[in-house]
């Protein structure tokens, strides 16, 4: 039972609602409140339905008191009317906007199958769409769904775009709705508020006719960085409304971000510098410390930094399963799932396994991007076979889609028992052929596969085998740890990657790939050299390695880790498989006390206790930093070791990059008009050159202006003409993967925007990054478009009128 009191919380009026629900035939009920006589006029009395209401057929649950169904035995009486609010209060103020109300997972009914609900209503005018599946203890399943209609006869409401960047000149609309049968005379003011400063007038008197809205324009420029609220106010002659909407404003300029990571053990102190300019924009800044005790922390850590992560590729895809899969089978084994944690992650992990079912292929094997590549790749197909692998431990899996990639991968293996090198494959396990191998091997035995595609490769491995580049001794060592442990050449391969290990100072040990000792100083930053360490430390936990090169390059890892991850999403992936084997296998976790300073001043003490050694701590340091130099200490009392990731994030106006050396990227991007109508379209031309010697994957991430949305046509078409590899879109953002772009060479891409509102704002400028370098990125700045106008189109069905038409969303109540 759901009952409700509606927007004007007095009960007896018309937007009041009982929900009624009743096993084991499923139903649900909506039964109208019979208006309270003499409710006083102007919110809440009895509203006049618009002509599509008036006009739709009546429905029992939508049917008068005299004529609804009653509600069930031990229905709760409507509650007492509450003390009406003072006129001279003027309006409510309806600032409560949630998507989605409320979720009950579990409801437990009474004998007779009902069950009470009391759930307070939000602010909306909309239909919430009401939702509910159960089931008897004797397996009976039923199941239905209903609507709830709020509605207010008149109402003011204000249409922002999803965020706004500081700096803009935006004209806030607002909408007003009169659907009463008189006409109404109605002042519209904005309320004051610093974050704002007008161009013109805040307030407004429009005539309004019956069953009409209006939209009245307000220009603003935005001055302020935050998440902040405009109130506006409506007063009609007969009634009178108003609303509170929310909206993050951006700092817009250039982003900095420094990243500081380490580890400490007992008695260690760590001195971390964090510098302001002088014209960081105001309100930008954003530092925090992250403590983790454990290594299931840091596992934990590396899943944060993939939220939000653009899931254009299977790298991601595959980053972002295991994630899911790794935190459920971590917390089944140490028995830290709550029946509530449980059903949310098993949801998380159902939609990382939905993601993965979109690469693959009908016939066996994985794509990179997705169906519109010719043709499957080798080791893509290995890596997806090893994350079902990975997921069937937490999460039913298709056994014939695990069929279908074995045999799909059994009959690309060559006579000799390799697997060739596939050039075009965007992962990099197929530098060489040995490698290769041993890769598709691991997968195989991962998906429990035992035949002779495994001897096979296992001979052709143990003949070709060289013992020069750590990286396919990880590979190699991995697969014959899970496939065949008691093969001779374990011992080998497990001493020369011991002996391949590099200390780089008293707590961190790499393993650097072959090839990479030009990238990134001497290559242990390069992605490669990090893949290779995190399957080092994996292969040497397996293996019960020498404790000194396990936490050596845990520490190395953690030291890596940046705002967006490890390294690329393959080593993000890797690094958290060797901290949940890590967490597994019981590494000391700290306990103990960590003293955080800024600048000799004790900012805090966070106490580290032996049963919250898998919880992250965060610090927020930002109100200590000001501009100018600081030094951020960290000082560790106690036992085991702890991991510290110190970010720091603040924007800068924009200046233009020195041009004494070429940059290693080089992005343009136009407009080919800068000021249009709204539901007018401006063409965006992209063009990406790489500077560098080698052939990379550029990511190209472009700001989408407030006010404006992208045609996806033009990027589906430049994707089948393989311009493009893919693309992802967001609300703000829009990245361009371009595969395989040679050196010296240059793409363009071009799609188009359309004005959506009458907005002059930046679309905050251009990144692009390399996708197996990611420390090499530049940026670009930010670009102004202007939409004028104030010119909606209304829905299909809808009657036009005057004034422009709104459609109102529906959300969800329960499901």
């Amino acid at each position: 039972m759901v009952r409700s009191n509606g927007p004007d919380e007095t009960w007896g009026t018309d937007d009041d609602g009982i929900i009624s629900v009743s096993l084991p035939k499923l139903t649900v009920e909506l039964l109208r409140s019979q208006p309270r006589s003499g409710a006083r006029p102007g919110v809440g009395t009895r509203a006049p339905r618009p002509a599509d209401a008036a006009s739709a057929p009546r429905d029992p649950a939508t049917q008068d008191p005299a004529t609804a169904p009653a509600a069930p035995a031990g229905s709760p009486k409507p509650p007492s009317a509450p003390k009406e609010r003072d006129a001279s209060e003027g309006p409510r103020v309806r600032r409560d906007f949630p998507e989605t109300l409320f979720v009950a997972p579990s409801v437990i009914t009474d004998g007779r199958g009902t069950a009470e609900l009391e759930i307070p209503l939000a602010d909306g005018i909309t239909e919430w769409r009401v939702t509910a599946v159960a089931h008897t203890t004797d397996g009976r399943l039923g199941g239905n769904a209903s609507g709830l209609r709020v509605f207010q006869d008149f109402f003011v409401d204000v249409a922002f775009p999803a965020e706004l960047t500081r700096g803009d000149e935006v004209t806030f609309p607002i909408a007003v709705h009169n659907y009463l049968d008189d006409p109404q005379s109605v002042s519209i003011k904005l309320e004051p508020a610093s974050w704002y400063t007008p161009l013109g007038e805040t307030q407004r008197t429009i005539q309004l006719e019956p069953g009409h809205v209006a939209s009245v324009g307000f220009p603003v420029r935005i001055e302020r960085v935050g998440v902040h609220t405009l109130t506006v106010r409506a007063f009609g002659t007969k009634r009178a409304d108003a609303v509170a909407r929310s909206v993050r404003v951006a700092p817009g300029g250039r982003a900095v971000s420094h990243v500081a990571s380490g580890a400490l053990g007992a008695g260690g102190l760590a001195t971390l510098p964090v510098e302001l300019p002088e014209d960081v924009i105001p309100g930008s800044a954003q530092v925090t410390l992250d403590v983790f005790p454990g290594p299931w922390s840091r596992v934990v850590s590396g899943m944060d930094a993939l939220v939000g992560t653009p899931s254009h590729d299977f790298g991601h895809v595959a980053a972002s399963a295991a994630r899911h899969a790794l935190a459920v089978d971590y917390a089944r084994q140490t028995g830290k799932l709550t029946p509530e944690k449980q059903r949310e992650a098993e949801a998380q992990v159902s939609a990382a396994y939905q993601s993965l079912l979109a690469h693959a292929h009908p016939s066996g094997g994985f794509f990179w991007y997705g169906p519109h590549e010719p043709e499957p790749h080798l080791t893509v197909s290995a890596f997806g076979l090893m994350q079902l692998a990975l997921m069937s431990r937490v999460h039913a899996v298709d056994e014939a889609l695990i069929a279908r990639t074995v045999q799909w991968l059994v009959r690309h293996q060559r006579a000799d028992g390799s697997w060739p090198v596939d050039r075009d494959a965007p992962l990099s396990f197929d530098t060489s052929v040995v490698g290769n191998t041993a890769f598709v091997i691991w997968a195989l035995a991962s998906a429990g596969h035992r035949g002779p595609a495994i001897e096979s490769g296992l001979r052709f491995v143990e003949k070709n085998l060289a013992r020069d580049d750590p990286y396919t001794l990880a590979i190699v060592a991995n697969a014959l740890l899970l496939c065949a442990p008691s093969h001779l050449l374990l011992a080998d391969v497990l001493q020369a990657l011991t002996q391949k290990a590099r200390k780089l100072d008293e707590r961190r040990v790499g393993w650097v790939a072959a090839g990479t000792d030009t990238h990134n100083g001497p290559g242990f930053g390069h992605d490669k050299s990090l893949i290779a360490t995190a399957l080092a430390v994996h292969a040497l936990l397996q293996s019960g390695g020498p404790l000194e090169l396990v936490n050596g390059g845990l520490a190395q890892l953690v030291s890596m880790k940046g705002a967006r991850g490890i390294g690329s999403p393959q080593a993000t992936t890797w690094a958290l498989r060797a901290f949940a084997e890590a967490a597994r296998k019981g590494g000391d976790g700290a306990v103990g006390r960590l003293h955080v300073f800024v600048d000799d001043h004790l900012v805090q003490t966070v106490l580290l206790t032996r049963d919250r050694t898998d919880i992250t701590t965060r610090i927020d340091l930002s109100r200590s930093i000001a501009k100018g130099s600081h030094a951020v200490r960290i000082a560790f009392e106690g036992s085991g070791q702890l991991a510290y990731s110190l970010v720091a994030n603040h924007n800068v106006p924009w200046t233009p990059y020195p041009r004494e050396t070429p940059l290693p990227i080089e992005v343009i991007a136009v407009y080919d008009k800068e000021s249009l109508r709204v539901n007018e379209t401006a063409t965006a031309i992209v063009t990406v050159k790489n500077n560098t010697s080698e052939s990379d994957t550029v990511l190209v991430t472009l700001g989408i202006p407030p006010g404006f949305e992208v045609v996806t046509e033009d990027l589906e078409a430049s994707r089948s003409a393989r311009r493009l590899s893919n693309f992802d879109l967001r609300e703000r953002t829009l990245t361009l993967a371009i595969d395989r772009l040679a050196p010296q060479t240059s793409r363009t891409v071009t799609y188009r925007l359309r004005a959506t509102l009458p907005v002059q704002a930046s679309d905050g400028g251009a990144v692009a990054r390399l996708y197996y370098h990611p420390s090499v990125r530049v940026e670009t700045a930010g670009r102004v478009l202007r939409g004028s106008g104030c010119r909606a189109t209304p829905a299909a069905g809808e009657e036009r009128g005057p004034a422009p038409q709104f459609v109102f969303p529906i959300c969800t109540l329960n499901q």
